[in-house]
């Protein structure tokens, strides 16, 4: 994904905030610490990772810092209720730095997070490339069917676990 554009790619991403969000909503508090697997990823860890990753790796990148990213733990946020606000919190810090950026400043080099100089909409489009982290939510979270998936992962298949622990 090539971005020339700031305006444009902050809609996009608004919009694809939104899907994540209402997503997100769907989780029964009483299922945010289910993981589908020991040592593996909780529902809760990925919607944490997702809000950390955004706001202390890519906004610090873009800013031309290193990233500030060390946990995705329930130190940061424990109950549904409060991850969701760390979603929203992060995220709206996280535009807030976005929406400062020029249609020029996207030409700009910034490092990323293996340490390697590229143009900041490069920066953008690798977060993007990290799609599976979408993937994996929706299919996490398509074990509870609480609410449909999005339209745009409704017609995939989806593979259900032996463990609903």
């Amino acid at each position: 994904m090539e971005i020339k554009t700031i305006q444009p790619f902050l809609q996009y991403f608004a919009n694809v905030r939104e899907r994540t969000m209402r997503v997100a909503r769907c989780i029964p508090p009483d299922k945010v610490d289910w993981s589908y697997a020991p040592g593996k990823f909780t529902l809760g860890d990925l919607l944490r990772h997702i809000a950390v990753t955004e706001r202390y790796l890519f906004a610090e990148n873009i800013l031309g810092r290193t990233s500030r990213y060390t946990q995705h733990g329930k130190e940061l946020a424990g109950g549904r209720d409060d991850i969701l606000a760390l979603l929203e919190r992060l995220h709206g810090e996280s535009m807030e730095i976005f929406s400062k950026l020029s249609d020029a400043d996207l030409l700009e080099k910034c490092r990323n997070a293996g340490g390697l100089e590229i143009a900041k909409w490069k920066c953008f489009g690798r977060w993007w490339s990290t799609k599976f982290i979408t993937a994996a939510r929706f299919i996490y979270i398509s074990e509870f069917s609480a609410c449909p998936l999005p339209h745009s992962m409704a017609s995939r298949p989806r593979k259900r676990s032996r463990s609903h622990a």
